[in-house]
């Protein structure tokens, strides 16, 4: 199959672009994990306060982080994979992961605003009761 198939080459240009900034941020965000794992350790090892919150707090953050970085990844991966061999189901499978990435990223954003809108409304109802 010819890459001229699957998409234009200006298309193209843009899916290897977004296939490297994807590449570049879950190295980071892999890196961000790496740290956070680091820090709560080190937080258990001298004894800190509330290491054992740190623990449950890293164990979720650490498997949505990784969730996330793990998609962005392999959608790198199988885009650029799918540009070298002009495979469709390849690219198809890399918007799979790219749909998963956002999936998730709008459920965090939603249940964010959420928590900030119960927030506020009990910082107002606590100020009216006062």
């Amino acid at each position: 199959m010819e890459n001229t198939t699957l998409v234009n080459e200006q298309s193209r240009e843009k899916l290897l672009k977004s296939a490297q900034w994807s590449r570049y941020l879950a190295i980071i965000s892999f890196v961000g994990l790496a740290l956070s794992v680091i820090q709560t350790v080190v937080g258990i090892i001298v004894g800190q306060d509330g290491a054992a919150g740190g623990i449950i707090g890293l164990v979720i953050s650490g498997a949505i982080t990784f969730i996330m970085a793990s998609n962005l990844m392999n959608y790198s991966k199988l885009t650029k994979l799918s540009m070298e061999t002009g495979d469709g189901a390849q690219l198809s499978q890399a918007f799979y992961h790219m749909k998963i990435y956002f999936t998730i990223m709008g459920v965090l954003c939603i249940i964010m605003i959420s928590l900030l809108v119960l927030g506020i409304l009990i910082a107002l109802l606590v100020g009216l009761l006062q």
